[in-house]
């Protein structure tokens, strides 16, 4: 009935399921379709910039995480997958500045753990 929002859930089913494949083209591609209907999908955005980060592409994941960050409910998330680039940057201390971020968002014993071991090797 409502066709924005049910090709937006078909988009993101195809989008998971190519994601499980490893058709992580065909995902990104899903992706992109569901953000030109609606560009404020945390959800998606967060799934995007794990596929960009995947192929490489971490410039673009860094910045999708940054649109996510500002949608209210996916801040922690968006900004742990952007530590987790600045890692794989080895940009080790701006990692550490995203966690401590993060943690002000919600506090999550996994990410204080991941913080503490960053915290370790900066030093």
């Amino acid at each position: 009935r409502d066709g924005p929002a049910r090709q937006t859930t078909l988009l993101r089913l195809k989008a998971e399921l190519a994601w499980k494949k490893e058709q992580y083209a065909n995902a990104m591609k899903c992706c992109e379709q569901i953000l030109q209907l609606d560009p404020l999908d945390g959800r998606t955005l967060l799934l995007l910039a794990e596929l960009q980060q995947r192929e490489g592409r971490l410039e673009e994941a860094a910045i999708t995480c940054e649109r996510a960050a500002r949608i209210k409910g996916f801040e922690a998330d968006a900004i742990v997958r952007q530590a987790q680039i600045e890692v794989q940057r080895e940009r080790y201390e701006r990692a550490a500045a995203l966690l401590e971020a993060a943690q002000t968002f919600r506090d999550q014993p996994h990410v204080a753990r991941y913080l503490e071991q960053l915290r370790r090797m900066v030093r």
